[in-house]
């Protein structure tokens, strides 16, 4: 077995808007201003990596940090949005998701197959809700859901 951790840590994200205001994006979706986009202050992934013989396997627990929706009810259709999405207030929650995978490793004379499978985030977990068009951010999370993936690959 060996671990890993990332964690990406955005300490400073300085932003001059149109007007000249001098802004700290950190934290922020950004909506309302046009030179930055959504910043969690946070990312942390967490690994577990496993070898036997030609075995192996990993897990990756994946988490974003949560935000402030700076656009949350700033107009009707924001709103109406937030509604209908049940969103009570500015904040973006922030989102957990895990990937796992499998490999099997088969030499064939000279070359080597191996088999995969895995799962990129295996217990489906919906990003949170964001009072905008299409219901996320797009910038920092990823809609598709649970996403099942199998490969063959040969090495000559």
């Amino acid at each position: 077995f060996f671990f890993t951790m990332d964690w990406v840590w955005m300490a400073k994200y300085d932003l001059t808007t149109a007007n000249g205001t001098e802004i700290d994006g950190v934290g922020s979706r950004n909506s309302q201003n046009t030179v930055g986009r959504s910043l969690p202050e946070h990312r942390i992934n967490l690994g577990a990596f496993w070898n036997l013989n030609r075995h192996s396997a990993n897990i990756q627990v994946r988490w974003i940090d949560s935000y402030t929706d700076d656009g949350y009810g700033l107009s009707a259709d924001a709103l109406e949005i937030a509604a209908n999405l049940g969103i009570e207030d500015e904040k973006v929650d922030d989102w957990t998701t895990v990937d796992a995978q499998y490999s099997y490793d088969l030499p064939l004379g000279d070359t080597n197959m191996k088999f995969t499978v895995g799962a990129r985030n295996l217990f489906n977990e919906e990003p949170p809700p964001v009072a905008k068009n299409g219901g996320y951010d797009e910038f920092v999370h990823n809609p598709l859901g649970r996403v099942v993936y199998g490969s063959v690959s040969i090495a000559l």
